[in-house]
């Protein structure tokens, strides 16, 4: 019996009897439950904070979220796209004692990359006197511990996906840490409510990722346990040089994606930076579908590259760029719809930021559009240029900002970061057609053949 997205996809893809469609299309479907989960979740944590302690709590709460998000990225050391890259092609093989050796490997790598992250970040801020950050050093001092978890939580989870348990992998980030979040906010603040303020919350975010972390091992080590450890390939073998374009590639696009907000936070207070962070996870609503896309398609990406499959990997390019257009168009007419009341649900004075969510709603169709091409340049050895095209998305992100956030403030920040993505998408496009002499849009591949 096909699920409803299954059916759904019979609307918008092509061959859908192909059994790699099939596995995404059903893996998709679980994944959606999940998301939507989370994001009740989500939503309902953030209501509850900025209701619970005030605009100005919530957002400098979420400032150092956005920052502990950055630094945790530099943490992993590239690790998550190596996982994706590399373990499907390790366990096509069945080259467990590889696989175990990258996972041990991974862990040591980040718990070391984690206190010197933490350690220069700290040491920035009170030496040097950075606005809107050195001036928040002793909330920073608590926090900072939070990006060892968050780094974990992340290679965990990469790992599972490159080892082809994807669903499983999501239930920590989307269920478990959420959950167990909301649940000791509502405890903490109706059993206790002398116990107020930023360092509640941080304390609360720790346990919550400590409970996904928990979980992940749980699920590996019932994975990788069974299977024996033949030999491993050397370290050289493995390959890990490529981890400084991974990394870099991440630190960029998680940059880019917060740099209009952290840009917002030098120019402007706390208050209006909060609002444009609800803008934000309101248009993130929108980018669903291309986030689902995200977390399942790599993994079959890099399984047909392997495999030398051009065809088959032409095709699920074209078929996730249709899905995510799609799901994406219909979250956005949602949006436009009901945003504003959404927004209303944070506090009246949020709904300034409406305008700002729909410009960042339009950068989000506008990634569906073009469809995970970047993914497959990540995935198939050609990570450089790939960190190109992302670079020159931050460049343009950073000077559009610095002109347009002074001028128009939120709303600035918004058509600054698409501008930014614009650039990243018709250069990866470019690129891709530069390598395999095709153009993928939704509707046709231009000279596949």
């Amino acid at each position: 019996m096909k699920n409803p997205l299954t059916r759904l996809l019979r609307i918008f893809l092509k061959d859908t009897a192909s059994s790699s469609i099939q596995i995404i299309s059903e893996k998709s479907w679980k994944i959606s439950i999940l998301h939507l989960l989370a994001l009740i979740f989500i939503f309902a944590g953030n209501v509850l904070i900025a209701r619970f302690y005030g605009t100005e709590v919530y957002g400098l709460y979420s400032l150092i979220f956005n920052w502990l998000s950055i630094l945790s990225l530099f943490a992993q050391i590239g690790m998550d796209d190596y996982h994706i890259a590399t373990i499907p092609g390790l366990h096509i093989r069945e080259e467990y004692g590889s696989i175990k050796k990258i996972l041990r490997i991974s862990i040591v790598g980040i718990l070391i990359a984690s206190v010197i992250v933490i350690l220069a970040f700290y040491l920035s801020i009170n030496l040097i006197f950075i606005p809107g950050l050195s001036n928040h050093s002793g909330v920073f001092a608590v926090a900072l511990w939070l990006i060892i978890l968050f780094a974990l939580t992340s290679n965990l989870g990469s790992f599972l996906r490159g080892y082809g348990v994807i669903v499983k992998s999501q239930l920590a980030e989307k269920i478990i840490r959420p959950l167990i979040f909301l649940i000791l906010l509502c405890f903490v603040y109706f059993g206790y409510p002398a116990m107020k303020g930023i360092n509640i919350l941080l304390l609360i975010t720790g346990i919550s990722l400590t409970f996904g972390i928990a979980y992940l091992a749980w699920v590996i080590r019932n994975c990788i346990n069974p299977h024996p450890e033949n030999p491993s390939a050397s370290i050289k073998d493995l390959n890990f040089g490529r981890n400084k374009y991974y990394l870099l590639i991440s630190a960029l696009y998680l940059l880019t994606s917060r740099l209009d907000i952290l840009s917002l936070g030098s120019f402007a207070n706390v208050t209006e930076v909060g609002y444009y962070n609800v803008a934000l996870k309101m248009a993130d609503i929108v980018a669903y579908p291309t986030v689902i896309m995200n977390i399942v398609m790599p993994v079959f990406l890099s399984k047909h590259h392997h495999l030398e499959d051009r065809k088959e990997i032409l095709y699920l390019i074209q078929n996730g760029s249709r899905a995510t257009l799609a799901g994406c168009g219909l979250l956005f007419i949602a949006a436009i719809i009901g945003g504003k009341w959404m927004m209303g649900l944070y506090g009246q004075n949020f709904q300034t930021a409406f305008i700002p969510m729909l410009i960042l709603c339009v950068s989000h169709l506008t990634t569906a559009f073009f469809g995970p091409v970047a993914i497959f340049f990540i995935v198939s050895g050609r990570e450089k240029r790939a960190t190109f095209c992302m670079l020159a998305n931050v460049i343009t992100t950073g000077i559009c900002c610095y002109f347009f956030i002074p001028a128009w403030g939120a709303t600035g920040a918004a058509l600054a970061s698409f501008a930014g993505y614009l650039v990243f998408n018709l250069l990866i496009v470019y690129s891709f057609q530069s390598f395999e002499k095709a153009v993928i849009t939704p509707f046709r591949i231009f000279g596949k053949n």
